[in-house]
């Protein structure tokens, strides 16, 4: 079913950022920077580390060496809040000033 899949996914994506973050080690980097550009096979390294959603546009993944989960960053508000129900990071940035003022009011 979907929620099996995703939840083999959700599990093994830890596994996989170990995995980059042992070779980031082992070459002195601090972090690494992937860049997803929509359409078929453009998004594919991305996704493989966050399982990114992406219709139009550009998303950005940065991986830490040190950090246990990578941020999302998208220019579209829209599609980062789809990312937030899709991605297995629940790390995702914007800078649509409407989407971030609404995911701060759920702080209040």
């Amino acid at each position: 079913t979907i929620a099996q899949r995703r939840t083999a996914l959700k599990q093994d994506m830890p596994r996989r950022i170990k995995a980059l973050q042992a070779r980031m080690r082992a070459h002195g980097v601090g972090a690494v920077l992937l860049t997803g550009t929509a359409g078929p096979g453009l998004f594919g390294v991305p996704k493989y580390f966050t399982n990114l959603s992406l219709w139009y546009g550009r998303a950005y993944v940065v991986i830490g060496v040190d950090h246990p989960e990578p941020a999302l960053v998208h220019w579209s508000g829209f599609q980062a809040e789809w990312n937030r129900q899709e991605a297995t990071t629940g790390w995702i940035e914007t800078p649509d000033v409407a989407v971030a003022l609404g995911s701060l009011a759920a702080f209040k």
